[in-house]
């Protein structure tokens, strides 16, 4: 049970006014939870989504660049870029 009580003046006269909803506030906490999680799951699921999207755009060159420079700080300038290899990137013509 969900009361509430406020106090009331009329010309003088002190009054209570109390209010008593049967609710199932129990149930409605619940629901609001339940609600709550499956937005977070969601906008989780949507990030992720999003992100892998991005970066299979990119063609994960953020990835190759770091082991390119990686190489190269241990000395290493041999490098050998395979021509022909058709990629998605966004740095690539379809």
């Amino acid at each position: 049970m969900l009361s509430a009580y406020t106090p009331i003046n009329v010309y003088g006269t002190n009054w209570a006014m109390m209010a008593e909803v049967e609710a199932l506030v129990n149930a409605l906490q619940m629901y609001i939870l339940i609600v709550a999680l499956f937005m977070v799951v969601g906008v989780v699921t949507m990030a992720i989504i999003v992100s892998t999207g991005l970066l299979r755009t990119l063609g994960n060159e953020p990835e190759v660049i770091a082991g390119i420079a990686d190489k190269e700080a241990n000395g290493d300038l041999d490098l050998k870029f395979e021509e022909g290899k058709a990629e998605r990137s966004a740095y690539t013509r379809p």
